[in-house]
C-alpha cells in the first residue's frame, strides 16, 4: 500500500507541475531514484540527499565550464591594417 500512495503522490506533483507550465526533473539517475523511494528502497532523505548531489554537481559543471571558456576564449585585438595595401 505504502508503494501505491508514493506512486500517486509523485504522479501528482509531476501533474502539478505540468498543470503549471513547469518542468519537472527528468534526469533519468533522479528518476532512478524516485522509483527506489517509491518501492521503499530508500527513505525520502536519501531521496532529498541525491537531489542535493545532482544540483550540486550541475552547478560545479557550469562553473567549470563559465571559468574554461574564459581561460581559452581568446581576448579581442586590434587588427592592424597591412601596409602593402
Amino acid at each position: 500500500m505504502q508503494t501505491e500512495k508514493r506512486r500517486a503522490l509523485f504522479e501528482a506533483v509531476v501533474a502539478k507541475y505540468q498543470r503549471l507550465g513547469l518542468k519537472f526533473e527528468s534526469d533519468p539517475g533522479f528518476r532512478a531514484s524516485v522509483e527506489e523511494w517509491i518501492t521503499g528502497a530508500i527513505e525520502i532523505d536519501e531521496l532529498q540527499q541525491r537531489y542535493r548531489a545532482l544540483t550540486e554537481m550541475r552547478r560545479n559543471v557550469r562553473a567549470l565550464m563559465r571559468s574554461s571558456a574564459m581561460i581559452h576564449t581568446p581576448a579581442p585585438t586590434e587588427i592592424e591594417p597591412d601596409p602593402s595595401e
